[in-house]
């Protein structure tokens, strides 16, 4: 399994393409535009390519040729992502529909006082989570991020969209990021952090799912369990056009331990990837064998 690098596909002038486009010719037609990016990145992406091919193979038991289709899926469905979560922050949420799914569970945890770590995964659209969030239930929401975006790209995004409307908190070599998860948590907000991918071989577990293993980070857990911040797995599935389900999932227990939260996100995980597989934006190799 190889780690991935922390970097998001995407150029510049990509992002100024779908800008223009949403800009000056309205959602649809940017929608259209995806299918010749998600054609070209079938074709350039060979690495990636191959990857999500393997995944939907050894995950799915379905012949090359069906893996092949689902990766330009795949492909089209993470650009309308892009177009999705960039026409919201240029202020056009009332042309999307939301719908939210235990909601009122985000809602007990900030009635609890501790604050809350809701940990997702890289399937739907995490942005949009925190949208529905920020503007359904708080406006206090912490997303851990990595930050290894091309610093032209972000400052570019920055100019056009104002910035981000949640508070971020980049994951430091020094590890000062857990102090401010642990402060935002103490102000009684929410923390929002993915829970499937990992930057280094130290401190992760190996979990099957879908019959293959697979290495997952135990730090988000054992960080939950640490500072005594109460769970949620949160996911934010696109369902039609411009159209997003958020759901909420509760721990079977709110005493367990770091591991057993672990196994418990990855069977909600697969469940989520079972059903909207070509929305999982993983491209790396992803299983241990």
């Amino acid at each position: 399994m190889k780690k991935w690098d922390g970097k998001t596909k995407g150029s510049l002038l990509g992002y100024k393409f779908f800008i223009f486009c949403i800009e000056k010719i309205g959602l649809r037609f940017s929608y259209f535009f995806c299918f010749i990016v998600s054609f070209f990145y079938t074709i350039s992406l060979g690495k990636a390519r191959s990857a999500i091919m393997s995944f939907h193979v050894k995950s799915f038991n379905i012949s090359r040729l069906d893996a092949f289709i689902r990766v330009q899926q795949t492909f089209f469905n993470y650009a309308k992502t892009l177009v999705d979560k960039i026409a919201i922050a240029l202020g056009g949420k009332d042309q999307y529909s939301f719908v939210c799914k235990n909601d009122n569970y985000i809602k007990e945890l900030l009635d609890n006082g501790k604050g809350g770590l809701l940990i997702s995964g890289h399937i739907g659209n995490g942005e949009i989570a925190g949208s529905i969030i920020s503007e359904q239930i708080t406006s206090e929401i912490n997303v851990v991020v990595f930050d290894n975006e091309v610093e032209h790209i972000k400052k570019y995004l920055e100019s056009k969209t104002g910035g981000s409307d949640f508070k971020l908190i980049q994951i430091k070599d020094d590890f000062s990021h857990l102090i401010r998860i642990k402060q935002a948590a103490g102000r009684n907000e929410l923390i929002a952090l993915h829970g499937d991918r990992m930057l280094s071989e130290s401190n992760c577990v190996e979990v099957q799912m879908f019959g293959n293993k697979a290495r997952f980070p135990l730090g988000p857990f054992l960080m939950a369990k640490k500072f005594n911040i109460p769970v949620l797995f949160v996911f934010a599935i696109n369902t039609g056009q411009r159209k997003y389900l958020l759901e909420a999932t509760k721990p079977s227990r709110p005493d367990l331990d770091a591991e057993s939260l672990l196994h418990e996100f990855v069977a909600i995980l697969a469940e989520k990837v079972e059903t909207h597989n070509t929305q999982w934006y993983n491209f790396f190799d992803f299983y241990v064998d």
